[in-house]
């Protein structure tokens, strides 16, 4: 669906706002919400149903990350970076 500067909410109004937003342009009939969680994000598959097992565990890492910012600092580097070399018409 994409991340934009409104991605990140902070209160029950503001995420409301936005999932209207993403019902009316984006998907009718589905929207995913999730808290987020400063830290390492890691993925395990899990295979199986009576007898599972575990596939190899992967982390995600973003250039956020691996520069030590959050999502909300690193948008605010980006905006101000291109209104810095394209002005204020981005």
């Amino acid at each position: 669906m994409g991340i934009d500067s409104n991605t990140l909410v902070h209160d029950a109004t503001s995420l409301m706002k936005q999932v209207l937003v993403i019902h009316e342009k984006k998907s009718k009939d589905s929207a995913l919400a999730e808290e987020y969680i400063a830290g390492r994000e890691l993925y395990v598959g899990i295979v199986g149903n009576a007898n599972c097992y575990l596939e190899q565990a992967s982390e995600f890492v973003t250039a956020a990350a691996a520069a030590g910012l959050d999502y909300p600092t690193l948008i605010n580097k980006i905006v101000d970076l291109a209104v810095e070399r394209y002005g204020q018409g981005i």
